[in-house]
């Protein structure tokens, strides 16, 4: 099983989608490191649901506040 972290940050904004897709995206990777962003997993639940499940699951948060 890999490590899971949680990525928190804005998202559907150029900026922060760059940050995620040029620096956070390619360093977990490379650490073998699985990102999780709510926005880009599939599911029927209230987000907020979402959310707090992969917070319980994942090993590590990056937070963007």
């Amino acid at each position: 099983m890999s490590i899971r972290c949680f990525i928190a940050m804005a998202f559907g904004h150029q900026d922060t989608d760059q940050i995620y897709s040029k620096r956070i995206f390619p360093v977990l990777k490379g650490m073998k490191i699985t990102p999780i962003r709510v926005d880009r997993k599939e599911h029927n639940k209230n987000i907020n649901e979402v959310i707090m499940d992969e917070l319980k699951l994942c090993d590590l948060v990056i937070a963007d506040l």
